[in-house]
């Protein structure tokens, strides 16, 4: 790993797209060779930022000086820094912008991999996906948001919430690193150094912002009567979304009144390879023959978005299907 020379912004700012933007330009005008690394939160910040950049690249007229250069490693000094001045170049090399999220085909995704040519620089404008899942040669400088999007349940609500927060220190650390793979690099990163304080050392465990409904079903028919308790999770839930997760699962018949496992509906519900609502809703319509069943069984584990008009739905159909014609 080599050393990692880090900047910051003297001021907040209101719109980091725009400011990663004008990084990128800045970098290109007056940096060495390598490619550039913007990590911003979704698809649409990221189309924006490919738009942004093909419809200003003729035109550009590029200024630093709104960069606050920071030295954050022992390894950075003043008399050794990463990186010594450099003049306007003279002729600037080919700017290639692509994009990388989850939305892409494989073919797109596959652009970014390519080799660099000679007299071409990239940038590659991504999700939090490059921070760790992928590994993207020829990396040099990384300008970091210093935002991502977090899926987070809330009990209240009763759905899922995918919502923009604030990047942990170790996420910060990890997207710097993608700037010294190769060679010593620099990291800019969007935001004032004293915000540093102000974030969580780490990103929460999905276990603490995910529904438990599904967890709790499936400890429960391996024999664990209270999963609460009895069983040693590595980071304990919020007793919210266990009081939550009980209900839940009482509503859809997968538990008794007194939270004990039903046979044989909870046990069939724990065995489906989907969520514990698809896992109702297959068990009610069981006994009638449609291609929808197999559609279900074929969906991605990943909880949808519930809401409490979908239980509702839900607990009205299961009690349909046990009324007499």
């Amino acid at each position: 790993m080599y050393p990692v020379q880090l900047a910051y912004l003297a001021e907040p700012i209101t719109d980091y797209v725009d400011t990663a933007i004008q990084t990128v330009f800045d970098i290109h005008a007056r940096e060495p060779k390598g490619n550039i690394l913007v990590f911003l939160t979704g698809r649409e910040e990221i189309d924006r930022c490919l738009q942004e950049i093909a419809d200003r690249l003729p035109s550009y007229v590029t200024s630093i000086a709104s960069l606050h250069i920071v030295p954050s490693y022992s390894s950075v000094t003043d008399q050794n820094p990463c990186f010594p001045s450099h003049s306007m170049p003279k002729a600037l090399p080919k700017l290639t912008a692509l994009g990388l999220h989850a939305g892409l085909s494989a073919d797109d995704q596959a652009l970014v991999f390519a080799p660099t040519g000679s007299n071409e620089r990239k940038v590659i404008v991504s999700t939090n996906i490059a921070e760790a899942s992928v590994t993207i040669d020829g990396i040099v400088y990384v300008v970091d948001c210093g935002f991502v999007k977090l899926r987070r349940y809330d009990p209240a609500l009763g759905m899922d919430i995918l919502g923009v927060e604030r990047c942990s220190v170790a996420s910060l650390n990890q997207r710097a690193g993608r700037a010294g793979r190769l060679s010593p690099g620099k990291c800019l990163r969007l935001f004032p150094a004293s915000d540093l304080a102000t974030l969580e050392p780490s990103t929460p465990p999905e276990v603490t912002r995910a529904d438990v409904a599904l967890p709790m079903l499936q400890l429960k028919a391996l024999g664990i009567r209270d999963p609460v308790k009895g069983f040693d999770w590595l980071t304990r839930p919020t007793p919210q979304a266990f009081g939550r997760a009980v209900e839940f699962l009482t509503t859809l018949g997968a538990l008794d009144e007194g939270g004990r496992l039903r046979k044989p509906e909870g046990e069939a519900m724990s065995e489906m390879p989907v969520d514990v609502q698809m896992a109702a809703i297959v068990r009610v319509v069981r006994a009638v023959p449609s291609p929808l069943l197999g559609r279900l069984t074929m969906e991605p584990c990943r909880a949808p978005l519930s809401s409490s008009s979908t239980r509702r739905s839900i607990a009205a159909a299961k009690r349909s299907s046990r009324s007499p014609p």
